[in-house]
């Protein structure tokens, strides 16, 4: 074998060695989301949505689109609403706090743009569906709730309502407990975000939907997968598909707040029913526990039963239903696994490939955790697992 040959044999060898070190190094990273900037540095969080707010200048939502018909609104409406997030936590005088509004502005315009509303159906009672509906007004109402009364736009503010009012005329003269997304689709998560949009409304308004929000989540409570009692994937008229990891992750970011007590008994299924281990590291399902499936456009990836997305937005759900640890076991998986890069003061996942991923990664990675402290605790059988295939790989580099 000429050296050449044997170098490359060699690095072959050596690459995953050092992706294992990488992987377990990051199983132990704290949070650091919140230090927003100092002289030297900004935080991961933001350099990561600089990152985004570049790819979707040029162009990266868009893309999104021609991989599947929610592409561009998804990426934008996760975009915008891990910058409303951040906003949150920094003073109104941040340059960082501008840049956030101006980012927000662009994205609520894009969503109400007709190149946003073009993949959707709009001769649906529901114009354009459930899921266009939901992630655009629940995200022009999180823009309305950073703003005092005073600032707030007077047009947007009416938007707001009209939309919210669109949704509730809906649902009230509906005989079923979800609308549909499309001509011939429903989809119980894209309802969580109309339900979410009312539920803000009346945080941030005089309440008119309290009644309503108690009645459609009796509707829903009413047709729940018989088999985990959970929310399903899809509703077909009087018929209800199992549950989902990846849905399930989806809603449970945002029942919290619209009913804490059923939030809090459809995460408890949740775990019992999509949390897994696999070499000792977290993951969600993407099918109930006993249940086999391949993967889709919904789920991304399914490697060992364990779902791309329903792990990454995972990360969230853990984190606002109250569990810390596997939060934080969660999001350091993804950080060593999703191989981020910093670099000229913006961080991307998976080489910038896919901006919708990277909207999901800044969005679940805006929230945190309201635990006082958070304990890690290692992960000692992906530790042993890694030193053998480190131990091994090393061993066969040498002999070579």
């Amino acid at each position: 074998m000429n050296k050449t040959l044997l170098y490359l044999v060699k690095g072959i060898l050596l690459t995953p060695l050092f992706f294992l070190l990488f992987v377990n190094f990051k199983t132990y990273q704290t949070q650091k989301c919140w230090r927003i900037e100092d002289k030297k540095s900004v935080s991961p969080l933001v350099a990561h949505l600089r990152h985004l707010t570049q790819a979707i200048e040029e162009g990266a939502a868009l893309d999104m689109q021609a991989i599947y018909p929610e592409g561009a609104v998804f990426t934008y409406a996760l975009y915008g609403l891990a910058w409303s997030n951040l906003l949150e936590h920094i003073p109104n005088t941040s340059p960082i706090y501008q840049e956030g509004l101006e980012a927000l502005s662009n994205t609520t315009q894009f969503l109400f743009s007709e190149e946003a509303k073009q993949p959707f159906t709009k001769a649906l009672d529901l114009p354009y569906g459930a899921f266009y509906q939901g992630w655009s007004t629940y995200v022009l109402g999180r823009k309305l709730a950073l703003l005092p009364p005073v600032y707030q736009d007077s047009i947007e503010i009416q938007q707001f309502r009209k939309q919210c009012q669109s949704i509730a005329s809906v649902i009230l003269n509906s005989s079923h407990p979800y609308l549909p997304s499309y001509t011939h689709g429903s989809w119980p998560a894209d309802n969580i975000l109309c339900l979410s949009a009312l539920a803000l409304h009346d945080q941030l308004f005089p309440p008119n939907y309290t009644a309503l929000i108690q009645d459609w989540l009796q509707r829903i409570k009413a047709h729940l997968d018989p088999t985990t009692g959970l929310i399903p994937h899809e509703y077909y008229t009087g018929q209800v598909s199992i549950a989902r990891g990846s849905s399930q992750s989806l809603m449970l970011n945002f029942l919290p707040a619209i009913d804490s007590t059923f939030a809090a008994s459809q995460f408890n299924l949740y775990q019992k029913h999509f949390l897994t281990y696999r070499f000792g590291l977290p993951g969600i399902r993407e099918f109930p526990k006993g249940t086999a499936g391949v993967g889709d456009i919904d789920s991304g990836p399914v490697l060992l039963g364990v779902g791309g997305a329903a792990s990454v937005v995972g990360i969230r759900a853990m984190a606002r239903n109250g569990n810390c640890h596997l939060h934080s076991r969660l999001r350091n998986s993804v950080e060593g696994f999703g191989f981020p890069v910093r670099w000229r003061g913006k961080k991307k996942y998976l080489g910038g490939y896919l901006a919708v991923a990277d909207a999901f990664i800044a969005w679940v990675n805006s929230s945190r955790c309201k635990c006082a402290t958070i304990q890690i605790s290692p992960p000692w059988t992906f530790h042993l697992y890694s030193l053998l295939i480190i131990f091994s790989l090393g061993l066969l580099a040498y002999k070579i």
